[in-house]
């Protein structure tokens, strides 16, 4: 699935928000930039060792904007939002800034598309680099950390028990990390915008790129063909100066022939008229 498909099917994703006075208050350093460390390769908590934790205090914080209350069989109100409204309603930039400052990250590349800071030398590409320049805010527990714990899970667990374990190792490290389904939500929420967003301007300036050097092909290229008919032009004068200089040599040498005597290498050398014999 597409970069862009997947951005729109997240839009539609419907999560399950905690009740108010369940939200943790996640701790977020206001002012910092975000974690240049690799995303991809950072390692996940051992899952032992977080279900073994305990678990944290719950504190207040005020439920996402535009959510809808659902009720669940213990009766306890809940709500749903979407992967946006889940954005929206925590800290950080939301997806328009993050789409805004990935878009200007990337026209921001000099134009030399054949080489740029987030493609390296070795073809590898800079996430990071990405993320800090979109301004997804740091977090202590990552999308992508949460990934490792959800693929170490046994693939034949069935669907639920594996969210009910992810959850319960969640609310294990909540106190110390500050991770909930919500910030790892909206921090890969906030990844994917970024990368939609830094992905399609870096396409339209690789595009405006690419025109400009296929425009400069075509220049090259009539300027190679304009030179090639010059050189033909000055073969082909070549061709015809020889021919001229050929039949003038032709006529000055009859001059010289008719004034020379009849003896090699005169054309006239065994020509049958009679001799003149010196002294007669």
């Amino acid at each position: 699935m597409s970069l862009r498909n997947v951005m729109r099917k997240t839009a539609g994703l419907l999560f399950e928000m905690p009740p108010e006075d369940e939200m943790p208050n996640v701790p977020v350093s206001s002012g910092t930039s975000p974690d240049t460390s690799d995303y991809s390769t950072r390692p996940a908590p051992d899952i032992d060792e977080l279900l073994a934790a305990v678990r944290g205090p719950k504190s207040e914080k005020s439920a996402a904007t535009g959510v809808v209350p659902s009720g669940t069989a213990s009766g306890t109100a809940k709500v749903t939002a979407t992967a946006t409204q889940v954005v929206q309603s925590g800290p950080g930039p939301n997806l328009a800034e993050i789409k805004n400052a990935a878009a200007g990250a990337a026209q921001a590349e000099n134009g030399k598309m054949e080489k740029t800071a987030v493609i390296g030398a070795d073809g590898k590409v800079n996430l990071p680099m990405i993320y800090d320049a979109a301004g997804v805010p740091a977090t202590n527990f990552t999308a992508e950390q949460a990934l490792e714990i959800i693929n170490s899970l046994p693939a034949d667990l069935p669907l639920e028990i594996r969210r009910q374990t992810v959850k319960a190792t969640l609310n294990a490290i909540g106190k110390t990390l500050g991770a909930t389904p919500q910030t790892i939500v909206g921090d890969a929420t906030r990844k994917l915008a970024a990368l939609e967003a830094y992905l399609e301007s870096f396409g339209q300036k690789s595009e405006e790129f690419t025109k400009k050097v296929e425009t400069d092909i075509a220049t090259l290229e009539s300027q190679i063909q304009e030179r090639r008919k010059a050189i033909e032009s000055a073969r082909k004068r070549v061709e015809e100066l020889s021919k001229f200089c050929d039949g003038e040599a032709e006529r000055l040498d009859d001059v010289l022939e008719f004034f020379s005597l009849d003896v090699g290498p005169s054309k006239y050398a065994n020509s049958s008229q009679p001799s003149v014999s010196s002294g007669q």
